[in-house]
């Protein structure tokens, strides 16, 4: 017996969501199918291989990153790990914004001034919504309204 070395290897990979969507019966025997349970079993089997691959080409993308190092004043600030196709990037906790387009910046400055003022605008608000909830806790629970009586005692005592 003599053994020859594959010349066309494909490497194993996830079907594509075309191949999934049609479906060949062809491969199915003809007995099989006119029975709902087969079509039944083959539908879940595409649409279970076609969640596969949707999460598959989800998680293989890589995303190539970047570490940048800017001179500020006289010290040198590290961005470490940056996404190299994204235009901005919220980076820490601190409220790093680091972008590559003005543009970019320009839209994100007006987003965060917009939802800034929208804190702002709604303070009165929610100071009315803490003072009706403390009336309706005093209200529902006594002990709430004893403590509450208690502090505002102790208060008036201190002045």
């Amino acid at each position: 017996m003599k053994v020859s070395p594959i010349k066309d290897y494909r490497e194993p990979r996830y079907p594509t969501i075309a191949e999934i969507d049609s479906v060949d019966l062809s491969r199915v025997p003809t007995r099989w199918q006119n029975l709902k349970a087969v079509a039944a079993s083959l539908g879940a089997a595409a649409m279970t291989l076609k969640a596969i691959s949707i999460e598959a080409a989800e998680t293989t993308s890589l995303e190539t990153t970047v570490d940048v190092k800017v001179q500020v004043d006289d010290q040198q600030v590290n961005f470490e790990k940056l996404p190299s196709t994204a235009q901005i990037v919220n980076f820490g906790n601190e409220g790093v914004v680091v972008s590559d387009s003005k543009e970019a910046m320009c839209a994100e400055v007006d987003a965060m001034l917009r939802h800034a003022k929208g804190i702002v605008e709604s303070v009165d608000y929610h100071r009315g919504v803490i003072s009706s909830c403390e009336e309706m806790l005093t209200r529902i629970n006594p002990q709430i309204a004893k403590e509450k009586q208690q502090e505002q005692d102790f208060n008036n005592l201190k002045s």
